[in-house]
């Protein structure tokens, strides 16, 4: 049972551009980049695959992409009720999108419940290359809420405050 709901958002130096310098994998092309919940360790979360599959059925071939190789590529099995959705990296011309295709992959392929404890970072990229986090970790009734900063970010450039609720 989740003691406190995490909301936060904070901005983060990481961008396409960095991404593309680090990992051969990464190009110009890709738009929503799942990345490592445990970046030291390169450990994404379990059931990565299964939501990159889900988004590549919702946009096109080049637009979706996992950070790293299939060499590289370990999951994180952790032992909880909480369904960890995955951390991304978005562009900001497709945050509306984004958060409406995560939100039916939320409901309707995880079936959570209002109550479920939800775990997700999104990393909305700007056209000026600045980069927000915004991390979530909560009940799956309150999302609407991370899903309208995300969309904030699509029609603005601001929003680099660290927000904690409870």
């Amino acid at each position: 049972m989740l003691k406190k709901e995490i909301f936060e958002i904070h901005a983060v130096n990481e961008n396409f551009n960095t991404l593309i310098e680090r990992f051969p994998n990464i190009h110009t092309g890709n738009k929503i980049i799942l990345l490592p919940a445990d970046e030291e360790r390169h450990l994404f979360y379990n059931g990565t695959l299964e939501i990159f599959q889900y988004l590549s059925t919702k946009f096109d071939e080049n637009t979706v992409n996992i950070l790293g190789d299939d060499d590289s590529y370990r999951e994180l099995s952790l032992h909880s009720k909480a369904h960890w959705v995955g951390v991304f990296m978005i562009s900001s011309i497709l945050a509306p999108i984004f958060t409406n295709v995560v939100s039916d992959y939320i409901n309707n392929e995880l079936h959570a419940e209002p109550k479920d404890e939800i775990a997700l970072t999104i990393k909305v990229v700007k056209k000026n290359n600045s980069t927000t986090s915004i991390d979530y970790r909560g009940n799956s009734e309150n999302l609407d809420k991370v899903f309208k900063e995300v969309n904030k970010l699509s029609e603005t450039n601001e929003s680099d405050k660290t927000i904690n609720t409870k």
